[in-house]
């Protein structure tokens, strides 16, 4: 009779232990198509200054592994591999409360929350476009092959490839827009933010819930899009005081809105695609600057001389600007400015007429605002 009443106590206090708290508790049960990983660890990682950290392991044994713990709230996670786990698909997931299955092969999901049951569908949908995308591009290759290809028929092939692009990033928007309240839309659009455009973040980002907005990254992302509120096409300069070549500090607003266009180009002496587009822009300097047309450049430099030097190698006859501050310039940052070289037209009002212009669209579009004027 003690021995009845003590398994039962027993049973009565290791379910207390699990509920108690229970509703924080979370279990992953793994398996593994690849038996070669048997008697190897996997890892449990968390993404922290922008680099993979493990934060518990766990011994694979007939295929199958397991992770226990405690989930205070859904956050993303990460169940990667050895070097033996080659060729097999990292498990990325929503960590949270409740028992869940990874099943781990080239195609890897996980499965048992409503957050990882999203994901796995919306995972399965677009590794089917990913493979109609490495078909039409294996097609691709199979015809050059054969010797060269028309025009007409890579504007085939690029079509397809565009349509079925297009497919995926309307699929990761819809999701990312449908799940703007929780972790795995989150999850979505990091992942698929590159491929978004500026109003397709803004959207995501108008009615999030916080518990989206909590995801690291993401508040990152918001700021930004924030500050190219500020500066979109439309907007009046924002205001900056830049040290010249000799140390003289300038106002931006000593040019910009003084009745002539005026055009600030980003650039640094290290930036291969900006040295590109110099040719462009002393074309568009040459042929307009008796008319007014000024060009400001402001470098992200954080050497001196290798400002000094570059200017003078590559001929620039325009006004120069640098804090020598790198990427930690200021006005860079006011102008949301993410890479490099950047562009930005202004109007003789002093608003934002056109961004990112390049080559042969810049000439254009100077030319244009001088027919116009």
């Amino acid at each position: 009779m003690k021995q009845i009443l003590y398994v039962v106590f027993a049973l009565f206090f290791s379910v207390m232990i699990f509920s108690c708290g229970g509703d924080k508790n979370y279990e992953i049960k793994g398996m593994i198509a690849n038996p070669s990983l048997d008697g190897e660890y996997v890892y449990l990682q968390k993404i922290e200054n922008d680099a993979l950290q493990t934060v518990d392991s766990a011994l694979v044994k007939d295929q199958r592994f397991k992770f226990t713990g405690i989930a205070d709230s859904a956050v993303i996670r990460e169940i990667s591999f050895g070097n033996k786990g080659t060729g097999l698909a990292p498990v990325v997931f929503v960590l949270q409360q409740g028992h869940m299955e990874a099943y781990v092969d080239t195609f890897s999901t996980m499965t048992g929350t409503v957050d990882n049951d999203k994901l796995t569908e919306f995972q399965t949908q677009r590794n089917y476009l990913v493979s109609k995308i490495q078909k039409i591009m294996s097609e691709y290759q199979m015809e050059a092959l054969k010797g060269p290809i028309s025009d007409s028929i890579t504007m085939v092939y690029q079509g397809q490839y565009e349509v079925a692009a297009n497919e995926i990033t309307n699929l990761s928007y819809n999701f990312a827009l449908l799940n703007n309240t929780n972790v795995a839309g989150a999850l979505v659009f990091l992942q698929s933010i590159s491929s978004f455009t500026y109003q397709q973040v803004e959207s995501i980002l108008s009615d999030a819930g916080q518990t989206f907005l909590n995801v690291e990254g993401i508040e990152m992302i918001k700021k930004q899009v924030d500050l190219e509120k500020n500066v979109a096409v439309g907007k009046p300069f924002v205001e900056a005081i830049i040290p010249d070549t000799t140390g003289i500090k300038v106002s931006l607003s000593d040019y910009i809105g003084k009745g002539d266009w005026v055009l600030v180009d980003f650039w640094a002496s290290w930036c291969t695609p900006c040295v590109k587009e110099f040719p462009y822009l002393k074309e568009a300097y040459n042929k307009y600057k008796d008319k007014g047309f000024k060009i400001i450049g402001i470098s992200l430099d954080a050497n001196r001389e290798a400002w000094i030097s570059a200017i003078k190698k590559n001929n620039l006859n325009w006004i120069q600007l640098s804090n020598l501050k790198g990427w930690d310039c200021p006005v860079a940052k006011d102008y949301a400015i993410q890479s490099i070289p950047m562009t930005i037209l202004f109007n003789p009002q002093g608003f934002i007429q056109a961004k990112g212009l390049r080559q042969d669209m810049l000439l254009i579009e100077i030319q244009n605002a001088y027919d116009k004027k």
